[in-house]
């Protein structure tokens, strides 16, 4: 059992089911997956995306959607920078000198390439 599962974990196969299940859901029924990710799961906290109720006020809601796209891949972006920072600044880091080459060549064909098309 723990190969089977240090093999999941390790390539990520949790992950690329998620998004495999997750596309084919959006794109075969697609407003079941929109009332699945805009569902409300609380109202009025300090966080959440602001909507206009039926008398006009603002109300914060909190759905799964505003969770990934705002919170979590927040967090995602900051654990990627310092892993990075980390590999580049340390002495003894895997992109330090000429070996930060090939990564930063290619992240910046990865952000400059969709803006030129």
């Amino acid at each position: 059992m723990y190969r089977i599962w240090d093999f999941i974990t390790t390539y990520s196969v949790l992950l690329i089911g998620g998004a495999v299940i997750a596309l084919f859901w959006a794109n075969t029924a697609p407003e079941s997956y929109q009332a699945f990710v805009n569902y409300p799961l609380w109202y009025n906290d300090w966080f959440g995306k602001v909507k206009l109720d039926a008398a006009g006020n603002e109300i914060k809601v909190m759905t799964l959607r505003y969770m990934v796209n705002d919170a979590l891949m927040a967090m995602f972006f900051a654990i990627a920078a310092k892993e990075v920072w980390e590999a580049v600044i340390l002495k003894n880091g895997s992109l330090r000198g000429r070996k930060a080459a090939t990564p930063l060549v290619a992240t910046a064909g990865g952000m400059f390439g969709p803006i030129s098309v």
